[in-house]
């Protein structure tokens, strides 16, 4: 609504706007009159919003308050009619907003639009409504204790005047006056309870022994004493580096788990292990944090953690969980930690009762069930207490043991004034005597005297004892090992038959004699301390000038911390020890043999790990060392990796294989090895010995050996074949073209004769080609320079297929000359030339490359195109003679092979392979040193 206002006095006003100016300071003086009655602070609120709207005809009205719940801004404590669309009660405003200013300066504010006040830049809800009004300071005395804002529509506003303002002022100082009063007494109210119900748990306490039941009343109590949604309780176990939460009041498992997970890392831990609490009036976290991901879920805004510490350490924490953000007063949190401090004596008083409960009966139970008699007897030796051990040798319930003299017990009980009771009580400290029991067995009898003339007696039964020492001298007189005592001074007391029978000598000839004395060698050892055992080996000369190899183990013999003696077992090993050489030998000898062998040998595991190799297996493989964990599978060609892996594993079945194998070498030199492979054991695990052969060369020979065989048959079939083929060939080429100098002819019979005498030429080279490729032209030597060949075969390329493909030459600078016949380097260079250029025929891009390089030992030479390349299947057949890709009538399948006789037959080499860009590359190389 649009504030109508009063003019002032002398302008004349007309009756209504006196009326008006009499009702608004009549609803001044109802709410003066009002306001000292209302016992709440909502319905003070709720009476100066209804006044300052309804009374004084505003379309708004806020009311805000300074306190501790907000020191860095207001409390909206209630807002009606246009300030309800922008504020609500409990909003929080800051330095953004008018009210603030006005709060913190004291000084009022009317304006045309709130919102477009300097104050209102930061304000998130500007924009949304055009506001006009007042704002104006409430004060108590001098103080300012919040602001009463008063808006209406902008539309048609007019400011007010004078007489409106005071009685704005004057509502505005009343409600001040009245919320600062009742809020004080509330929060008085407040504390009262809080301290009546500190009160109240710390009487409920006293009387509570059970530590989970003090838990979760003191976590009930907090959550209704500080008006909290959850609360829990939380357990510190340092010993085992965890969190547990003991009471859960409205907190999600989920949330618990991930608390327990992380409260180690937290800071807030670490300050509740400084005894200091932690109140989070507004809790959230890190983006991406999966405990700030866990408040989310579990959706209260603020909390308070507060140590429970007990006898100077933090046994835990007491959490109060708020859904609404929360800020505890200063008040409050000293109540808050005298409630905790309450809780954590009363905790801790519970838990050391169970603790003290825990140990009596854990006490009552060692006792019960002791494997020694115990017994506890007055002065005269009567029994006050006893266990079952005492009550199975008296042969009498143990519920009837006390009463009966100790004696009773036992056979033959000393007389008065002796025995270890009166010797206990005599001198004051433990006694112990050895007597038998009435069904035999012979007990020690430790009698201990308490102040009271009491004694706790100690009754252990040392029979099975006496049995084992006697089987155990059974045993050492009849071990197949030397063994002897000796005592502290390191001189022999007790020696075993078979001691006497290693030292050559009877065991009473050896007491009194020092193992120094008779392990000579062994005098020069290092000892090291007195009370460490010792293992060594020393050499024993008999009487009889026999000498024997003997292992010693000596262990020290001690009373408490007092070496009394050593136990010595020495046992011969002379055989062994000569064994143990001839196998050094042996295996010396066969070192030996495995790294000056002229084959290569190596082992391998399971797995085809490496476990040895010698030095002609590291120069097969190309290798100066074996890398570490290094296996055979990383040296073999991935086509042979599977038959290879498939003759290990028969191997190691027992089997004895033999097989083939292609390998790598680090060079990338691929070359083939002949294997013997046998099963063996390393140690207790079986593995491959394996001997292998470079074949390499050999089967290169072979195949040469095989090729010049074909190409020598074929040369014999090739020259009978020929003569028979040219003479007939030349005369049908005649034929056709006496016909075609005749003519004329019609198209069709010209297009005839020239298909003919286009196949004659072509059947022409073939048989040119195979008359070439099948005998040995001799080479006709000079020094060549390289350059200037491929210079003067491209010229001719690019004469005779213009434009056809885009040639590039990288010629090496200073590339020294060779001794070739430059004739068939030319046929060579030409035959790869046109096997590129025909290879991109279909190709988008056409363009070759030729380089040359140079060798430590000779020059090369690389060609490559941007064609489809070489099929894998065909990379090990394109030299071969009448191998083709091509279709019928495109080729006869012998350039390359031409090409890779003629290379030989120089003592060079020629490969294919594949760019690594896509293409097809040939490289052949020349060597200087060959002429």
């Amino acid at each position: 609504m649009t504030r109508r206002d009063t003019p002032s006095a002398d302008a004349g006003a007309p009756d209504g706007t006196l009326e008006r100016a009499l009702s608004d300071a009549r609803t001044v003086l109802e709410l003066i009159r009002d306001l000292p009655t209302l016992d709440t602070l909502d319905d003070a609120v709720s009476r100066g919003l209804d006044a300052a709207t309804k009374g004084l005809g505003f379309a708004g009205a806020m009311i805000t308050h300074k306190g501790e719940e907000a020191p860095m801004g207001l409390l909206v404590l209630g807002a009606v009619g246009l300030e309800s669309t922008v504020h609500r009660a409990g909003s929080i405003l800051g330095g953004h907003t008018v009210e603030w200013s006005v709060a913190d300066t004291g000084i009022e504010r009317v304006s045309a639009n709130i919102d477009a006040e300097p104050e209102v830049t930061g304000d998130p809800m500007r924009g949304r409504l055009a506001r006009a009004g007042l704002v104006l300071p409430m004060r108590l005395g001098t103080r300012i204790v919040g602001t009463l804002t008063l808006t209406a529509d902008p539309e048609g506003w007019e400011p007010p005047g004078e007489e409106t303002l005071l009685l704005a002022r004057a509502m505005a100082d009343q409600l001040g006056a009245a919320v600062s009063s009742l809020r004080m007494r509330a929060d008085l109210i407040t504390r009262l309870e809080q301290l009546d119900a500190l009160g109240r748990i710390t009487h409920a306490l006293t009387g509570v022994e059970d530590a989970e039941e003090t838990m979760r009343l003191v976590a009930d109590e907090g959550r209704r004493v500080f008006d909290a949604e959850r609360a829990g309780v939380f357990l510190f176990h340092w010993d085992e580096e965890r969190t547990e939460c003991v009471v859960a009041l409205g907190l999600s498992d989920g949330y618990i788990r991930e608390v327990e997970r992380v409260a180690n890392q937290l800071q807030t831990t670490k300050a509740l292990l400084e005894h200091q609490p932690v109140f989070v009036s507004r809790a959230q976290g890190r983006p991406g944090n999966t405990l700030a991901e866990a408040v989310a879920a579990e959706g209260f805004s603020s909390v308070a953690l507060l140590p429970l510490v007990f006898a100077g350490e933090t046994i835990g924490s007491l959490a109060f969980y708020h859904d609404a953000p929360r800020k505890y007063t200063s008040d409050e949190r000293r109540l808050a930690v005298a409630f905790a401090d309450q809780a954590a004596l009363a905790i801790g008083k519970s838990r050391l009762l169970d603790q003290v409960t825990r140990v009596k009966r854990e006490w009552q139970m060692v006792f019960d069930a002791s494997g020694s008699g115990l017994a506890v007897t007055d002065a005269e030796g009567i029994i006050v207490r006893a266990n079952r051990f005492v009550a199975e040798m008296a042969d009498i319930p143990v519920t009837s043991l006390p009463g009966y003299d100790l004696k009773t017990v036992f056979r033959r009980w000393p007389e008065a004034g002796q025995g270890p009771l009166a010797e206990a009580r005599a001198s004051g400290r433990p006694a112990a005597a050895m007597l038998d029991s009435k069904d035999g067995r012979l007990l020690v009898v430790t009698a201990t005297p308490l102040p009271d003339d009491r004694c706790i007696v100690a009754i252990d039964d040392l029979t099975d004892v006496v049995r084992l020492e006697n089987r155990f001298r059974l045993v050492v007189e009849t071990a197949h090992d030397a063994i002897v005592i000796t005592d502290s001074d390191d001189r022999i007391s007790f020696a075993n038959p078979a001691a006497a029978e290693l030292f050559g000598a009877t065991a009473a000839s050896l007491a009194h004699q020092t193992l120094d004395e008779l392990l000579p060698a062994a005098g020069q050892r290092d000892r090291g301390p007195v009370s460490q055992a010792l293992r060594y080996d020393a050499e024993c000369r008999r009487p009889d000038g026999t000498t024997r190899q003997v292992s010693v183990s000596s262990a020290p013999l001690v009373d408490g911390e007092t070496p009394t003696g050593r136990v010595a077992v020495m046992r011969d090993v002379t055989q062994e020890v000569e064994t143990l050489d001839e196998l050094r030998r042996s295996e010396s000898r066969f070192r030996t043999l495995f790294t000056a062998a002229p084959v290569a040998i190596w082992t391998v595991d399971r797995d085809g790990r490496f476990l040895s190799v010698n030095r002609a297996a590291l120069t097969m493989l190309g290798l100066d060392e074996l890398p570490a964990g290094a296996t055979l599978e990383q040296f073999v060609d991935p086509a042979d990796a599977e038959p290879v892996r498939h003759h290990l594993a028969a191997s190691l079945a027992g089997e004895r294989r033999e097989f083939f194998f292609r390998f790598q070498r680090p060079d990338g030199a691929v070359r083939e090895a002949a294997v013997v492979a046998t099963p063996m054991t390393h140690g207790t695990s079986p593995s491959v010995l394996a001997i292998a052969r470079d074949v390499t060369d050999e089967q290169r020979l072979r195949e040469r050996l095989i090729q010049a065989e074909k190409m020598a048959s074929l040369g014999q079939v090739v020259s009978g074949v020929a003569h028979e083929l040219n003479n007939p060939i030349a005369g049908i080429n005649a034929l056709a073209q006496t016909l075609l100098l005749e003519g004329p002819l019609d198209e069709g019979a010209e297009r005839v004769l020239e298909s003919i005498r286009h196949e004659c030429d072509r059947a022409a080279r073939i048989i040119s080609d195979l008359l070439t490729s099948s005998r040995q032209q001799p080479l006709k030597r000079q020094e060549v320079d390289l350059n200037l060949i491929i210079t003067e075969t491209m010229e001719l390329e690019e004469k005779a297929w213009p434009g056809e493909v885009e040639w590039t030459l990288d010629l090496a600078e200073g590339l020294p000359t060779v001794s070739a016949d430059p004739d068939q380097l030319r046929q060579v260079l030409g035959n790869l030339v046109a096997n590129a250029r025909q290879a991109m025929a279909g190709a988008e891009r056409r363009s070759g490359h030729v380089r040359t390089y140079l060798l430590e030992t000779g020059v090369g030479c690389e060609v490559t195109d941007t064609g489809p390349g070489i099929h894998p299947d065909a990379l090990g057949k394109v030299f071969e003679p009448f191998y083709t890709t091509k279709v019928v009538g495109e080729g006869t399948g012998l350039g390359l092979a031409i090409s890779h006789g003629i290379i030989e037959t120089h003592g060079g080499t020629i490969n294919a392979s594949n760019a690594p860009g896509g293409g097809a590359r040939f490289c052949f190389e020349l060597y200087r040193h060959l002429g």
